[in-house]
């Protein structure tokens, strides 16, 4: 990839099209390629951004290494939220509970220095939710200290998309709490 294609959005193009090989059986010949310029520290962002992304795409046989490739680069806090995204692509069955706490607790060192009026942004709310979901493979102590920090440093986001074709919401209706300590009591809209 480094001698043939040196150009960085023209690599990042190429990786990006991975997902456009109609027959995913070819894709993991493009695994050495992947981690190659992960490993390399010369890579362009773009680049290493595109490699991580591709890595789910990688196939059922490279889903346990892509998993490790990713929890180190959540641990060490490089390219964070792209590893975060590209995570939750591979099958669940390939998280390494061994690699689940160094990467819950990078993620919530991460999410402590994003800046509250930055919380809503989708990197951050994607990134808070995996390392929710990796913190959920630890111990029970453990993962209860994490998912409650992670809980607290999170805005409570609402997802609310129209139905293709259709004059409608696919939610109907939301019921919240209020933040009331003396009583009870909740807000529905319809």
């Amino acid at each position: 990839m480094g001698g043939h294609c040196s150009d960085p959005e023209t690599r990042a193009t190429l990786i990006d099209s991975l997902i456009l090989l109609a027959d995913p059986s070819f894709r993991p010949a493009f695994e050495p390629l992947l981690t190659g310029a992960l490993a390399d520290a010369t890579t362009p962002g773009n680049v290493r951004s595109a490699a991580l992304s591709a890595l789910p795409l990688m196939g059922p046989e490279n889903a346990g290494t892509n998993f490790r490739i990713l929890a180190a680069h959540l641990r060490d806090g490089r390219d964070l939220t792209a590893a975060a995204r590209a995570v939750t692509q591979l099958p669940r069955d390939a998280w390494d509970k061994e690699l689940a706490a160094p990467a819950a607790e990078a993620i919530l060192a991460w999410a402590r220095t994003v800046p509250v009026a930055k919380r809503t942004a989708q990197d951050y709310v994607e990134t808070v939710q995996v390392g929710t979901e990796m913190a959920a493979l630890l111990p029970a102590v453990q993962s209860t200290r994490i998912r409650k920090e992670l809980f607290d440093l999170s805005v409570r986001v609402f997802v609310i998309k129209a139905v293709r074709e259709q004059m409608r919401y696919d939610t109907t209706r939301l019921v919240v709490e209020a933040a009331s300590r003396s009583k009870s009591s909740s807000k529905t809209w319809t």
